[in-house]
Parts: structure tokens; sequence; C-alpha cells
């Protein structure tokens, strides 16, 4: 039955807790103990039991990583059960009433539908692909010869130059015309829409309904793609934390295969509820849409923790050892002086799984993303992991840092992204980002070869999450990142 509480903006919340406050700690200690309380109790126990949350809530979110590592069936199980539990506590608002978001998502919308607006394409020739980079932009061998240096400097994997080599070897790939994308946060600064718009897709928009949002939409629009998107009462654009039923439906009308992209970003607690919103709308598409419908495409963080090959964690560990003397020494005294908040080991042992699966955890979660941004991406790895296990494909591809508003904005990362250089990190721009990814993403809609395709078989379900990561330089690292961070942020302070 529906519970009354004081008054909050409408849409998805946190339920209330034992204090009779909505408190995201709260929530985050249930959803993450529930994914692993089955595989690892003791882990669980630790998250239940965790006082200084916003402190350290690191080591339970490399704990729960670590969880999955031992078997396949333990990493898909973490996964299902983290959304699963993330759906059975959440609630949604309304009308002054509280009720779960598993029976909204059943029920009727109560408020008004969305029309759909539509601006159609104009044929013609799609334009050439290039990625900007540093004033130029690159393509064919230029962008080959950026790939060998990129792979060759520790910033990308040589999987994510494989996959994007795929797509130049495969130039009709390119041609989207036989594809709809449903992208949730449009307006995203690292979100594939410029690059999509041009290629002869049908794209599907969805954002907040914002004027200058949908200008700058809409400006991007035209070309041989079709632009779709959400409109009501004379404005363009909704909410997908307070319209979800709605959405839900609008979702429904678009007919054949769908790609739903979630990119949506948000500050704080919001983070968190925008990206269950689109999890919402995603586990409803699997749920009511024929088989072989429904592809997943979430841009991840690498500012997280993951299960990397031996291969990554030897590169880590062999920085770590080979450091000159006198900067071991300097390290050392600084650690011990701090207290061993500056200048921890990345990887500190292995875990040794089934069927020949041994991997580390790299830890590169950064403090002042908190625990709320935290639980938000590791909802879309789950996602990830367990729309895969269930016969879709998926594209979950890891982004370099980039200097986005959200990071510019806050001086203590911006300093930080800027003084990256000196521990061999590189901070991409978001036009990079953005074109770069957009390749990885058509590669994993068209690959039969790489992990996004369900039939390729994975020795664990990890290696999705692994595969094609454009991480900037922080998993070959030797340092836990958030423990070189403080360093960075002093040099940037100077740096322009």
């Amino acid at each position: 039955m529906a519970g009354r509480h004081p008054a909050q903006k409408p849409g998805i919340a946190v339920p209330v807790d034992d204090t009779g406050r909505r408190s995201t700690t709260s929530f985050a200690k249930a959803v993450l103990s529930a994914a692993i309380v089955d595989v690892a109790p003791e882990s669980a126990a630790a998250v239940q039991a965790e006082t200084e949350w916003r402190s350290n809530y690191h080591r339970h979110f490399v704990a729960s990583a670590e969880a999955g590592i031992i078997s396949p069936k333990n990493a898909i199980h973490v996964a299902e059960r983290g959304v699963a539990e993330t759906h059975r506590l959440l609630r949604f608002l309304r009308d002054g009433e509280d009720r779960p978001l598993d029976e909204v998502m059943r029920a009727p919308a109560s408020a008004d539908h969305f029309d759909t607006r539509v601006l159609p394409g104009v044929p013609g020739p799609a334009p050439t692909y290039t990625v900007p980079y540093r004033g130029f932009d690159l393509a064919g061998d230029d962008l080959r010869r950026q790939l060998e240096k990129w792979v060759a400097a520790g910033v990308m994997e040589a999987s994510a130059a494989a996959g994007v080599e795929e797509v130049l070897d495969n130039p009709d790939w390119l041609d989207l015309s036989d594809q709809t994308f449903v992208l949730m946060g449009a307006a995203a600064e690292l979100g594939p829409y410029p690059s999509l718009m041009g290629l002869g897709a049908t794209v599907a928009a969805i954002d907040l309904p914002s004027p200058r949002i949908w200008d700058s939409l809409t400006a991007r629009a035209g070309g041989p793609s079709r632009l779709l998107h959400p409109h009501r009462n004379g404005q363009a654009g909704a909410d997908l934390t307070s319209d979800l039923p709605e959405l839900r439906d609008w979702i429904r009308t678009i007919d054949g295969p769908v790609v739903l992209g979630g990119y949506a970003y948000a500050d704080g607690e919001a983070h968190l509820r925008v990206s269950a919103a689109q999890d919402a709308l995603i586990a409803h598409a699997i749920a009511t849409r024929p088989a072989g419908e429904v592809t997943i495409a979430h841009l991840l963080t690498p500012t997280d923790s993951y299960a990397v090959s031996e291969g990554v964690a030897d590169a880590s560990r062999r920085a770590w050892d080979d450091r000159p003397l006198l900067l071991r020494t300097t390290q050392s005294l600084l650690r011990s002086a701090t207290r061993g908040r500056l200048f921890q080991p990345a990887i500190t042992g292995w875990v040794d799984g089934k069927d020949g699966y041994r991997a580390a955890v790299v830890d590169t979660l950064v403090t002042q993303q908190g625990p709320n941004y935290a639980l938000a991406k590791r909802i879309q790895e789950w996602r990830a992991i367990a729309a895969r296990a269930a016969g879709l494909r998926v594209s979950a591809n890891i982004s370099p840092s980039s200097n986005t508003l959200s990071v510019t904005k806050n001086k203590a990362l911006a300093a930080a992204y800027r003084g990256a250089g000196m521990f061999h990190i590189e901070v991409f721009e978001p036009d990079t980002t953005n074109a770069l990814m957009g390749l990885l993403l058509i590669r994993d809609l068209r690959t039969v070869q790489g992990p996004a395709d369900p039939y390729v078989e994975l020795t664990n379900p990890l290696e999705l999450l692994s595969d094609a990561a454009v991480h900037g330089g922080l998993w070959r690292s030797p340092y836990t990142t958030r423990t070189a961070l403080p360093l960075a942020a002093v040099r940037g302070l100077f740096t322009r």
C-alpha cells in the first residue's frame, strides 16, 4: 500500500530508512551488501558494519568487484542481485504518494502522455568521420598511427585500438540507417549524439525540458539522420526521474529494434536517481519488447574498480617496482607522513578464478566523486553483465577522463586533471572522447568477434567491462588513483 511522507521532489527516490530519513548511504549499503551476500558474506557484513561510508566506501566497491572474479556464476549473480535489489528498494513519489518503483513501472501512467516531434533527415552522403585531436582531424592512416601511440603510452588497451581499426576496415559499418538509438541524456557532453546524427541513424533523444538543451540538440540535427523527441504542452523534453512512467510509454511507441543508451549525468545524489531511472526504462524494454530487439549501450567511467587482466596488472606492478630509488624513498616518507593517504600501490595481489581466469582489481575510485556516483556507475555495470548473460548485445566501454563541465566546475578535480600528466595520465577533450567512443559503439553494434556479441565466449563476464578500455593511463599507473591525485592537484594549480 502506498505510504505518505513529507513533501519531496516528485520522481524516483531512495526509501525512508529506520531514522525516518531518505538516506542514500543506507540505500547504497543495502544494495551493495545484497548484491554480494551470497558469494562474499564477510564482505557483505563489512558493508553493513561500515560507520564511515563517505570516507571508506572505496574498499567495499573493490570487494564487490573481487567477488565476481571467482567464477562466471558469481559475476552474473552479483550483477543480477544488484539490479534486482536496486529496483526492489527504490520508490516513486507523485501526488503525495510514495509507491514502490516496480509497482509504478507496471501501472498505467498518471500524467499527460508525450507526443513525438520529428525532424526528418535530409538524404545525402554521410560526412567523413574524423577524430579531432589537438587541432587535427584524424582519419585513416593518421588515426591508426595515433592509436599506436596511445597504446604504446598505456593510454588505451590494444583491444580498444583493434576495435577502432575494425570499424576503419569496414567503412560500410558507418552507415547507421538501419539503427534506432534511444539516447537518455542525449545532450551529455560525452554522449554519442554528435557522432550519430551524421551517420543516417534514427535518434530518439531524451533530455531535460530546457530550451537551451533543445536549441543545442536541434542545431546539431540534420544531414541524413532523423531526430525524434518527446513533446508535451508546448515543451520539448522530459525529466527522466519524474516523468518515468510517461517516458516508458513513449519509448514503447518506437517501432522495431532499439539501442538503449544511458548517458545522463547529474550532480550528487541526483546522478544516482537518474541512473536508476535509465535502468528502469532499460529493464522495462527488455521485459516487454520481442527477443533480440534491445541492445544496451553504456559509457563507463575510468574511475571505478575493475577486474583487469594479468597483463594490465603486471604493467602497473612493474611501474611500481621500477621507480628510481630516490623517488621510492621520497614517496615512502610521504606515505608514512600522511598515514597512507599518498602513493599507495595500485596492485597488491591477484585473484584466481575458475577456468584459468586470473585477474587483479584496479582501484581508480576518486573520493571527490563520492559513493552516489560509484553506485550509479555500478548499476550500469551490473545491467551490462546481466543483459549480456540474458543473450542481449551490450556495448559497455570505458571512456577516458575528459575536461567536461562537471569536472571543470569542481576546482579540486579540475586542478588534478591539469596536473595528471606528471603521472603519465592523459585527460581528453570532450570532442575527442565523443568521436573515439562513438567508433567503439559502432564496432559493438556490428562485430561478431568482440565481447559485445553475446555469442562470443568469455572466460568471465567481467571481461566485457575490461575489453577495449580507453582509461587514459589510469589502469597502468603504479599508484592507486586517489593517493596520487592530491599531488596532481598541487601541480595543476600551477598549470594552465
